[in-house]
């Protein structure tokens, strides 16, 4: 994986692309990263994700996958905001 998507062009791109469907499509990349232990890139995916959404359903749990990332590098403090 060669890194963090950009976020869609919103501006006269596709027409199927919404805030919700770019938040999905970072937390899916943070979730590739995560399992392959590469945490600093799925912390970097998951918080675009987090400022591409409003939805709150959507940004709580790519705030939860964020935390686990935190989490495994060891900041604590991080993971629990």
């Amino acid at each position: 994986m060669s890194g963090v998507l950009e976020a869609p062009n919103s501006a006269g791109g596709d027409a199927n692309s919404s805030p919700e469907k770019a938040a999905i499509e970072y937390k899916e990349q943070g979730n590739d990263f995560l399992r392959n232990k590469q945490y600093e890139k799925a912390i970097e995916a998951y918080t675009k994700g987090i400022l591409a959404c409003g939805s709150p359903e959507i940004r709580g749990r790519i705030l939860g996958n964020r935390s686990q990332a935190y989490r495994r590098i060891g900041d604590m403090e991080k993971a629990l905001k």
